[in-house]
């Protein structure tokens, strides 16, 4: 995996490169440049060179890039971790597509949240220099006649993935790059940036702050939010130490959209973030409810890198809110098969009986399986859904209605949390096909009587 760091190595050999490159996961302080490196299949890391990087990923097999840039204590393990998984997420998708490059900034992860907070937001705005330096470097190659000639230019578009802590990284790096490199402007750098669960301020994007270069180096700026984003609010808490009272712009959205520019774009996950990631409800943006499996958030960024349009179908719209996806209420074709098989059996299988036993028999029989059921079904079913609401609410918000079909909700459970939700549910199923049973019994026994006395 190819990636760009500013976090010191153990060994620094600059100017020589590092043939093996590991992360001082002791020092919290960003370098004052930056090193391109490839990481293999074995976890060895070589430092190769910005030349060599950027000549690699020209002659890789995908069309286009996405920058990834992750959230607060993060150490670099967890940051491969994530990148693969989006890599094969959208290796799944459509194989060769797109080519996720992680950049790896400074975080601490040993002092506690608070603590490791303040270190990492100053370690954020520290490594934008380097990063700055790195989209300098980056133009320079681009309009280099040796690395890029007319017949033979770079022609894969780019893409940048923010998360959490990593926007006010990109934030800082766009508006330091402007100030020392691009005084005229930013270039139209990036065909999306995505800025998900984003711990900037929700005035950041608005027309003259500190956010305005992102939608000018994008052709659209997606933001990504959830109001019961809980790592969020803890930011909110947290900055009230520096006077910033306000929101965060992945809790609310932009706080005023007539203020943004007109390439901005804001994407409502509270349906969603929770279900994907109990209980803080802050990296949605990955697996769905199954690691392996897209989530709707995924798809719609996979869709917005494939067409370049937020939203495709309407030119004009400029905000949305992503649900989870609802049953199409087509039965498989096998169970389709096996419910009619079923159907047939238990015809049979009634009249088996009717034939053995007298229809009064049948009847008595049938209230008494009907009585036993409710008996079971009702108090053990009852107690199913308080302990699973219990179980679940203790981490995490339910979506309205979430009785109606609980057993959607299964897959959220732990192993351990199952286990003790389990023994209900499998009682109450057992009352409701006793009352199913029981029922269809006294019915058939009632009709014999009617119709053949």
């Amino acid at each position: 995996m190819l990636f760009i760091t500013s976090r010191m190595p153990t060994v620094n050999t600059e100017p020589e490169l590092n043939p093996n490159f590991v992360f001082d996961l002791r020092n919290n302080s960003s370098s004052r440049g930056f090193f391109c490196c490839n990481r293999n299949k074995n976890g060895a890391i070589e430092e190769i060179g910005s030349k060599n990087f950027l000549t690699a990923i020209k002659e890789s097999q995908y069309r286009q890039v996405i920058i990834y840039i992750h959230g607060f204590s993060n150490l670099p393990e967890d940051v491969f971790n994530d990148a693969e998984e989006f890599q094969s997420l959208c290796n799944k998708e459509k194989n060769g597509e797109l080519l996720v490059v992680p950049i790896i900034w400074p975080c601490d992860n040993d002092l506690g949240l608070v603590k490791d907070y303040w270190d990492d937001q100053k370690a954020a705005d520290q490594s934008a220099f380097a990063f700055a330096r790195m989209f300098q470097k980056f133009m320079e190659w681009r309009n280099s006649s040796d690395a890029n000639p007319d017949e033979d230019p770079c022609l894969k578009r780019i893409n940048v993935l923010a998360h959490s802590m990593g926007n006010r990284v990109l934030r800082q790096t766009l508006s330091l790059w402007q100030k020392y490199d691009q005084p005229g402007g930013l270039p139209l750098l990036f065909r999306n940036t995505f800025l998900i669960a984003a711990d900037i301020l929700n005035e950041s994007l608005h027309k003259g702050e500190a956010g305005e270069p992102i939608s000018h180096a994008s052709r659209n700026v997606v933001v990504y939010y959830a109001s019961d984003d809980l790592a969020l609010r803890a930011s909110k808490v947290s900055n009230l130490k520096n006077a910033e009272a306000s929101r965060r712009l992945g809790h609310t959205g932009p706080e005023d959209m007539d203020l943004t520019p007109k390439n901005v774009y804001a994407i409502d996950c509270d349906d969603v973030n929770t279900v994907y990631d109990p209980p803080k409800g802050h990296s949605y943006f990955r697996s769905g409810r199954r690691k392996g499996q897209p989530g709707v958030v995924f798809d719609h960024i996979f869709e917005t890198v494939l067409t370049g349009r937020v939203f495709p179908n309407d030119e004009s719209r400029k905000s949305s809110i992503l649900e989870l996806p609802r049953s199409s209420g087509i039965i498989h074709p096998m169970l389709e098969l096996l419910l009619v098989l079923g159907t047939v059996v238990a015809i049979a299988l009634i009249g088996l009986v009717t034939v053995a036993m007298t229809p009064p028999l049948m009847v008595e029989l049938g209230l008494w399986g009907l009585a036993v059921g409710l008996f079971i079904g009702i108090p053990t079913g009852w107690w199913y859904h308080v302990v699973l609401y219990r179980t679940l609410t203790a981490r995490m918000a339910l979506p309205p209605r979430w009785w109606g079909r609980p057993v959607e909700l299964h897959p959220l459970l732990a192993p351990a949390e199952y286990q003790g939700v389990r023994p209900w549910f499998v009682a109450g199923a057992l009352g409701f096909f006793l009352c199913l049973a029981g029922g269809v019994a006294a019915i058939s026994g009632l009709l014999v009587l009617r119709f053949y006395p």
